[in-house]
């Protein structure tokens, strides 16, 4: 930046120099990322001390009935998949409704087949009004009047014969309404270098993140899937129709009523990984967008909310800032191109670049922290050197994203909504997923898992 001359305008006066001025800038935008980097760094160290997750006793204790309600729009690729898993369940009691928004002839062929099945109920929209959300509140209209809880699961989902047993176990304390598990994204994890970056950022979510949230009693998330909730909170509260996280949402206002949630890793369910980069950048928009503005709109009630612990409202501070690091960071990177580098200036930036290394890390050591707790760590180099160029390749989408976010209403959920496309693709080996499901002699002939 040049030096901006004070007083006479031929060339008299005192020189002042703002060369400094992008170099504090920048300077405080990375001790900003310094606090984030903090956190993981923490969570890491806590997810590594904390240990494996105490088995619960039981386990084989009947809850009454539960309602599984599965989201379908033009899934013909994973549909049979999903409802083979689904009907495999390993509970006396349980009903599944099929909320089907479809258009594709071949989906709606497919749905129409499983309709046959005693415990599968057909409910067809000929609108998709709502979206995700509109589909969910839907199928709670139709659930049986007898339903005490409701497992929420997505398309590319591959639930494990014992989700309910082991779920319904945390329900014994009256204040959890929600038990959120653990979304693996295995399915495909190998099959793109996208598919390893969303291999290597879901795990540090789930198995780090989510994890060390759960031991420090902090604020936990649902995350759309995977999802067991008591019929009738869920009933009263329903699901919000004019936003794009309807998860989020969720669960803000569960923490506002006074409840808690519960994650359990061992509620493990297999699912998908977004295979192309446009997939990978298109979902992550539509989460900064709607995560940013359902935080700012509860931003004031979460704050002063007397239900709501201190630890919560912390780590609610971090989450809804957490999109707009998007906007940090290209605000950095052009401060850091303008700022003075001489050590002589009123700052050096040799500090900005010891804060740069420390917060370049901080993701990286969650990465290799939830890759030891999964057993591939050497499966996993690639994702982990392409994680935080990937970061760098999508921040200018996110800040997008999360300004729109920030400054937007409600509402053109059709302009936000995006929903990623369904391969149907398994890459790991047959018996890995084979491990989670089991022969079922009320399958509808033709649903076989190789048909997906």
């Amino acid at each position: 930046m040049p030096p901006l001359r004070l007083g006479d305008p031929q060339g008299g006066g005192e020189t002042l120099n703002l060369g400094w001025v992008p170099t504090i800038l920048s300077l405080l935008i990375c001790i900003s990322f310094t606090i984030y980097a903090a956190r993981y760094y923490l969570y890491a160290l806590v997810t590594l001390l904390g240990g494996r997750p105490p088995e619960r006793g039981g386990g084989d204790d009947y809850r009454g009935l539960v309602s599984i309600i599965l989201p379908i729009y033009n899934e013909a690729r994973v549909v049979d998949r999903l409802l083979r898993a689904c009907t495999s369940i390993d509970y006396p009691e349980y009903e599944i409704i099929v909320v089907d928004d479809s258009t594709d002839p071949e989906s709606l062929r497919r749905i129409k087949r499983w309709a046959r099945h005693p415990r599968v109920r057909v409910i067809h929209r000929d609108r998709r009004e709502g979206f995700k959300g509109g589909a969910l509140n839907e199928g709670l209209r139709h659930l049986s009047p007898e339903s005490r809880f409701v497992l929420f699961l997505d398309a590319d989902f591959i639930p494990p014969p014992d989700i309910l047993q082991r779920g319904l176990e945390h329900f014994e304390d009256d204040r959890v309404a929600a038990v959120q598990g653990y979304q693996d994204h295995v399915l495909n994890w190998d099959e793109t270098p996208v598919t390893r970056v969303v291999r290597v950022s879901t795990i540090s979510g789930y198995l780090v993140d989510f994890y060390a949230r759960s031991l420090l009693d902090t604020l936990k998330q649902l995350t759309g899937g995977a999802m067991i909730l008591r019929t009738e909170v869920i009933r009263r509260l329903g699901f919000s129709t004019n936003c794009l996280t309807e998860d989020w949402d969720l669960t803000l206002r569960l923490y506002l009523e006074g409840y808690e949630i519960v994650y359990d890793p061992r509620l493990r369910v297999l699912a998908e990984c977004p295979s192309t980069l446009r997939d990978y950048i298109r979902q992550q928009m539509r989460w900064a967008e709607g995560h940013i503005r359902v935080a700012r709109n509860y931003f004031k009630r979460v704050l002063t909310s007397p239900l709501m612990t201190l630890r919560q409202k912390m780590e609610f501070l971090l989450l809804s800032l957490f999109y707009l690091q998007s906007v940090l960071f290209l605000l950095g990177v052009g401060c850091t191109l303008i700022a003075d580098p001489t050590p002589s200036g009123p700052l050096s930036t040799r500090l900005g670049l010891l804060l740069f290394l420390f917060d370049l890390l901080a993701p990286l050591s969650m990465g290799l922290t939830a890759s030891w707790v999964a057993g591939g760590v050497r499966e996993n180099l690639l994702g982990l050197v392409l994680f935080p160029l990937t970061f760098t390749a999508t921040a200018p989408f996110l800040a997008l994203a999360s300004i729109r976010g920030l400054i937007l209403e409600d509402g053109n959920l059709e302009e936000g909504w995006y929903r990623t496309e369904k391969t149907g693709h398994i890459t790991v080996a047959p018996l890995v997923v084979r491990s989670l499901t089991s022969s079922n002699p009320l399958m509808v002939e033709g649903a076989d898992l190789e048909d997906c």
